[in-house]
């Protein structure tokens, strides 16, 4: 067979590339000590080193969310170590207070103590991992705990319709005649106008009459009370010429007193010259009159409103009354030094033709009237006013519950007076079902016998002096829990290697709270607050009760100590073996991509020699000239 020229050039090329390539792939790999640097050096190979180094990263990322997950879980474990050691000492201050020889005072020092040490409590459950509070469940950005007050401002509700004036007079002008002290240079409602008149002397109508009742179709029924019925006199008749009319019965006289005969009329019956009988005219509440000159004093006006609706109820004894008789209003010098109009439950106010421009010189307007709205008496007043329920003063009265209760409680004036002879009932069910009448006094413990047990909630009234409670009045508690809890219910579950997951947080509810169904768990928090309460009122009994009690809430802590504890193990042995998967994917990762460098050394020397062979047989096969080709 003959070869020519062109196909040895050819061969030569093909075998001195295939070793130059092979020399190069040698080279590449020892100086980045990789043996696969493309997919095409091994595509199995490849494919299997993508697969591990995919999971190595995995392992890894993971790997450090459990480093971080195990920082929180020790913090977690150390608070509730602190927890433990507090209720700790709670309890050893529980055994002495428990104890036979302690006075008095000295239980009553060791609820403060108590008292301090809850506080220690709380703070500990706060506590903060950087910005983020533990024991908050999912709402980390959100303060867990807060202990409350034990004393909270009650509500104050009034359903009817008061008077109170604009003006508040000193104490040291309530005895000074009205129109020497009074601010009529300048108008209460516009200070910019002329200034006002002084009071004149007159008549001023103050009218008390019944609330208007509607059935459930919404039509007006008639009041059931007895109104004011005008005075009936002997009615004396009149005949034609003005002689008086015996009443039936009686014989007819004349002047001379001569009897004189009835006229008959067709059918011999009497003629009645008197004519029918008219319809009787109704007569409804009617105002009290009272005589304003100008120069009363303060006190001197109230006793006279007080005076005259006193007459009006017919002089009528009433012991639970401040004035002690009956009335249909009362009039009284607020502890804001305002003058006050009351009427009784169930009746409204209205205010006839003021003549002495009294009700604008005072500014008297309806507790609930619109701001802005103008004083009764001034033009554009309001014709009496929309029954609604108006706001009394917080220190007309000053309430205030002491005490710790979930329920909310609320406290009606069932009969109206001062301390002692007022009567109060109360609900712990919202207004469903009432208590027996009680008497109230300045400090009163808040409980229904016919309700749920009581709570050691007291309703007391710190205005000085003897205030007077309106009937229906409402004093209203919406709670008042001793700690509240303000983080949610969720747990954060975080993954393992094998893709179980483990809770990673605790809340704060599940440490110190009692749950639906565990007769094991309890609220530690109540039981620390009777602890407190048993203590200040020397109960021993109670006292040496409330030591189970602990004992059960330090167990409920421990239990939930001993849980992180696990999560931890959990958290490394789950860290361990993602450091054996790393490991192991490693080292398969590097058998397959990694080059050895020993032998690399060799094969690159055994390629250099053959390259250098190639170079040396190829030089020699096309080394003849043209001139020997020629011949």
């Amino acid at each position: 067979m003959r070869v020519n020229d062109q196909t040895k050039f050819n061969m030569v090329q093909k075998n001195l590339n295939a070793n130059a390539e092979e020399l190069q792939d040698l080279m590449v790999g020892l100086s980045n000590g990789k043996k696969l640097n493309k997919p095409s050096d091994d595509p199995v190979g490849a494919a299997k080193v993508q697969d591990f180094r995919t999971s190595i990263n995995r392992s890894k990322n993971l790997e450090k969310n459990l480093s971080s997950d195990k920082v929180w879980l020790n913090s977690t474990e150390g608070a509730v170590s602190q927890i433990s050691e507090t209720m700790m000492k709670i309890k050893e201050s529980a055994l002495k207070g428990a104890t036979d020889g302690v006075t008095k005072e000295e239980r009553m020092a060791i609820s403060k103590e108590v008292e301090m040490i809850t506080g220690e409590l709380v703070k500990l459950t706060n506590k903060r991992e950087g910005k983020l509070f533990v024991f908050a469940g999912t709402k980390t950005f959100s303060e867990p705990l807060t202990m409350n007050d034990r004393r909270q401002p009650g509500e104050l509700h009034f359903d009817g319709l008061r008077a109170k004036s604009e003006v508040a007079f000193a104490p040291i002008n309530q005895s000074k005649p009205l129109n020497d002290f009074l601010p009529a240079a300048t108008d209460v409602e516009n200070p910019d106008l002329p200034p006002l008149p002084p009071i004149r002397p007159g008549i001023l109508e103050i009218m008390a009459e019944p609330k208007p009742v509607y059935d459930a179709d919404g039509n007006l029924v008639a009041p059931t009370e007895n109104i004011d019925e005008a005075p009936v006199a002997a009615e004396v008749k009149l005949d034609a010429d003005g002689n008086p009319i015996p009443a039936e019965g009686e014989p007819q006289v004349d002047a001379d007193g001569n009897p004189i005969e009835p006229q008959l009329d067709a059918d011999g019956n009497p003629i009645d010259s008197a004519g029918p009988p008219e319809p009787p005219v109704p007569f409804g509440p009617r105002p009290v009159r009272v005589a304003v000159t100008g120069q009363e004093s303060v006190i001197e006006l109230v006793k006279k409103i007080n005076d005259g609706f006193i007459e009006a109820g017919n002089y009528k004894e009433d012991p639970n009354s401040p004035l002690g008789y009956e009335t249909k209003l009362f009039a009284q010098i607020g502890a804001d030094n305002k003058i006050y109009l009351d009427p009784a439950a169930d009746h409204t106010l209205k205010f006839g033709p003021d003549e002495t421009g009294l009700m604008k010189a005072v500014g008297f307007k309806f507790l609930g009237q619109a701001p802005g709205t103008p004083a009764i008496g001034t033009a554009g007043d309001q014709e009496g006013a929309t029954h609604v329920e108006s706001s009394v003063p917080y220190e007309e009265f000053e309430p205030v519950f002491d005490g710790y209760s979930k329920k909310p409680y609320l406290v009606r004036v069932a009969e109206p007076g001062t301390y002692g002879n007022a009567r109060y009932v109360v609900s712990d069910d919202e207004g469903r079902t009432w208590s027996p009448k009680q008497i109230l006094n300045k400090t009163n413990e808040i409980f229904n016998p016919e309700g749920s047990a009581s709570d050691q909630v007291r309703l007391k009234f710190n205005v000085p002096g003897k205030p007077y409670f309106m009937e229906g009045l409402e004093f209203q508690f919406n709670g008042n829990e001793f700690v509240e809890y303000h983080g949610n219910d969720e747990i954060k579950k975080v993954p393992l290697d094998n893709g179980i997951k483990v809770a990673l947080n605790t809340t704060a509810k599940e440490l110190l709270w009692a749950k639906e169904g565990d007769p094991e768990t309890v609220n530690s928090f109540e039981v620390l607050n009777r602890l407190i309460e048993a203590l200040e009122e020397d109960d021993q009994d109670t006292v040496s009760k409330s030591i189970a009690e602990i004992d059960t809430a330090m167990n409920q802590v421990l239990k939930i100590r001993a849980e992180i504890g696990t999560r931890g193990l959990e958290l490394e042995s789950s860290q361990e073996r993602l450091a054996q998967n790393i490991d192991y994917k490693g080292a398969e990762m590097s058998d397959i991509e990694d080059m050895d460098l020993a032998k690399g050394s060799i094969d690159l020397n055994k390629a250099e020699l053959k390259h250098k062979s190639a170079l040396e047989a190829s030089s020699r096969l096309i080394q003849p000239s043209l001139v020997q080709f020629l011949k």
